[in-house]
């Protein structure tokens, strides 16, 4: 970075909600991996075949470069930044085994570019711990999965480098967005691959009146100001080096989980694309690609724009696939409390007369679904039918859902009459609070 950049980096940060320490330490860290001649080394642990779709970051997947394989979640030592630091890109090399484990070996005449796609909690400056990797990205370095399990972790040298992506960046709508409540998340992000601020204007607009943050999580962009939205809508996006590219009317519909091509992309990208006067929104659909090059074949669907004021939804519980009656995986959908200006504290499973909280909580991209998860304690889940949930907000308001899941079959869909947002209509009659049997020890083959 130039000194005028660094200052620029700096004065934009500073303006986090952050404290005035942590931005001094995580600025310094950034501009250190953003500068092209510093290596810097630490070690890299592998957290086994990762989830490209189901990421801290909410990527869905990574970009083609990556083949869904070559990325790591990254922590504070690799500036993760409350999910800012998401797709930066860093060219990485094992340098031998970390600590004293003389039978680990790897290459280390091996270069790798991985993109960060997850958050390693873990990862931190203090412990000097990088990455975790995905398996198959050690085995890059080890040269087999063997190698990998005895090696467990690898010291490394890294530096962050241009990600070298193909094609222009995609801009993704969150479900429930409408005029009055917007959320994005962005794809395939050239130069660095991290964006630092997003700004949104609408037609009419003399400036870009919306702005677009992480307060409410990594995995996507929370906007807020220039409320009601009026299409098509132009976007200007900044990132870590205070470079700046705009797409005018990119933003044709207000449909959520759409994608729509942003023109161009950081480090100098632009494809041309077409458009007309219909309304389109873009999915795109990758094939595998290797680490060295990339391809990828797009289709398109049409969808008609919408000004339309929201439109609440019915909250809808699914099975899981991972679902079992060891383990209890339920998809919500409808439940973007932040359109009321609510966050969900948690989803609480009806258990021996208790409510009890969810153990996991995962976002589903391409499931377009919120996915709380329960252990299992001792009762088959299936001895538990039906099994009433209770979402709890940070305001203390609950909304009960007796009786909802009534088999326990994967994919199995739950229609409620609950809506997230004020205006919930009155719960049907409430069943009989289910008890719960004596637990079974389960059996084995």
């Amino acid at each position: 970075l130039t000194l005028q950049n660094q200052q620029n980096h700096y004065s934009k940060k500073l303006l986090s909600p952050h404290s005035i320490i942590r931005n001094m330490i995580s600025l310094l860290a950034t501009a250190l991996l953003l500068n092209e001649n510093s290596a810097l080394t630490g070690y890299a642990s592998n957290y086994g075949d990762g989830n490209p779709y189901g990421n801290a970051c909410g990527y869905k997947g990574t970009s083609d470069k990556f083949d869904n394989w070559a990325y790591a979640a990254i922590g504070s030592g690799a500036g993760f930044d409350d999910g800012l630091g998401c797709g930066q890109c860093f060219k990485v090399r094992c340098t031998g085994a970390y600590g004293d484990n003389p039978t680990c070996s790897c290459d280390t005449s091996k270069e790798l570019i991985i993109q960060s796609l997850d958050q390693c909690p873990e990862c931190t400056a203090a412990k000097n711990h990088a990455f975790d990797l995905t398996a198959t990205a050690m085995d890059y370095f080890t040269g087999s999965r063997s190698m990998t399990g005895t090696c467990g972790l690898i010291s490394v040298e890294y530096e962050a480098v241009e990600c070298g992506v193909s094609g222009n960046l995609k801009i993704r709508t969150k479900s429930g967005t409408s005029r009055y409540w917007y959320g994005v998340h962005l794809d395939n992000i050239g130069g660095y691959g991290s964006v630092s601020k997003i700004e949104i204007k609408s037609t009419g607009s003399s400036s870009y009146q919306t702005t677009c943050d992480k307060s409410q999580g990594p995995s996507f962009w929370i906007c807020n100001g220039g409320f009601p939205l009026s299409l098509p809508l132009s976007v200007r996006l900044t990132n870590d080096a205070g470079e700046q590219i705009t797409g005018n009317n990119v933003i044709t519909n207000l449909d959520g989980s759409a994608e729509f091509d942003f023109g161009s992309n950081f480090g100098g990208i632009s494809v041309p694309t077409t458009t007309s006067s219909t309304s389109t929104s873009t999915t795109s659909s990758t094939s595998s690609t290797s680490n060295t090059g990339s391809t990828s074949s797009t289709t398109s669907s049409t969808s008609t724009s919408s000004t339309s004021t929201p439109s609440y939804e019915y909250i809808e519980v699914e099975n899981h696939s991972a679902t079992s009656k060891y383990y209890l995986s339920v998809l919500f959908r409808n439940i973007e409390a932040s359109m009321c200006g609510e966050s969900i504290s948690s989803v609480q499973l009806y258990q021996n007369n208790a409510w009890r909280a969810n153990n996991q909580y995962y976002y589903e991209d391409d499931l377009n679904a919120h996915r709380f998860a329960w252990d299992h304690t001792g009762v088959d889940f299936d001895q538990m039918l039906p099994i009433s949930l209770k979402i709890v907000l940070n305001t203390a308001r609950e909304i009960t859902l007796w009786g909802v899941i009534t088999d326990m079959t994967p994919g199995s869909k739950f229609a409620t009459t609950e809506l997230i947002c004020d205006g919930t209509l009155p719960p049907t009659p409430a069943t009989p609070s289910p008890t719960t049997a004596n637990p079974t020890a389960p059996t084995t083959a």
